[in-house]
């Protein structure tokens, strides 16, 4: 399913063009496996996947639209004013894409402790360590 989902966004950044030529040439394989790939007979690595979506400025988050999917974002360090901005802004884009249910569960996970609990309610679970 996702296959032909990111085989009908590339037919339509191609216009044109061949599919089978361009997959051949981004992924670096053969004529033949790239139509065997397109006419799913078989499927794209994980790697191919991206390198394709990378190569036509293709989201794969836009192929999320299952509420049985698990949704993972790695974000980059917040070094500068504008870092955090970004940061900020590319959460609430997730978050105003996600199909939200009342089922859904949202686990938020980081290395060290977020920064933004410190502007959270003094004696919020999360944060009892700071209650006095």
């Amino acid at each position: 399913m996702f296959q032909e989902l990111l085989l009908k966004e590339i037919r339509r950044k191609i216009g044109g063009k061949s599919l089978n030529d361009e997959i051949a040439n981004i992924l670096n394989i053969s004529y033949d496996a790239a139509h065997r790939r397109t006419s799913l007979k078989a499927k794209f690595t994980f790697e191919e996947a991206l390198k394709m979506a990378k190569n036509f400025q293709i989201s794969l988050d836009q192929f999320q639209n299952s509420d049985h999917h698990i949704l993972v974002k790695r974000t980059t360090a917040v070094e500068q004013t504008e870092d955090l901005k970004s940061f900020f802004q590319n959460n609430l884009n997730v978050f105003e894409s996600l199909p939200l249910s009342k089922d859904m569960t949202i686990y938020y996970s980081a290395k060290d402790i977020p920064f933004f609990i410190h502007f959270l309610i003094r004696c919020f679970p999360v944060s009892r360590f700071m209650c006095g």
